[in-house]
């Protein structure tokens, strides 16, 4: 899936699993960790504690995240410790996208999107963030 910042769909950048395990703060440092050394066209984003990401010029949508402003969102995705998010910098375009890890789900290892999440009748929210 393209994020729409250009017509390619190759990875320009850093693709990394971020498990969704431990503090809300410390699982979006992870995210933070994955931004590539060069900035994109929009600059790469700072990450405040609760998540929400914030790029000095307007990105365009990102899954899993809610636009707040120009260039700023807050993130939308469930709690559960099943999904694992998919971090890719196509073209120097932040991308997230879900997948679900449950063996139960009729979704295991697929491509999920926040909705999907959120009717899931094995979303299991992680101990930590309750």
């Amino acid at each position: 899936m393209a994020c729409g910042c250009s017509e390619h769909e190759e990875s320009s950048g850093t693709h990394c699993l971020v498990y969704t395990i431990g503090t809300e703060d410390a699982f979006y440092r992870m995210i933070e960790a994955t931004l590539p050394p060069e900035p994109g066209p929009y600059g790469n984003p700072t990450v405040s504690r609760d998540g929400s990401l914030h790029f000095p010029g307007d990105h365009p949508d990102i899954l899993g995240y809610d636009r707040t402003g120009h260039g700023s969102f807050r993130p939308s995705w469930p709690n559960c410790q099943w999904r694992v998010l998919s971090v890719d910098y196509p073209d120097g375009c932040l991308m997230i996208q879900g997948q679900c890890h449950h063996v139960l789900s009729d979704h295991h290892l697929a491509e999920v999107t926040p909705a999907c999440c959120e009717n899931c009748q094995l979303r299991s929210p992680i101990p930590s963030r309750q």
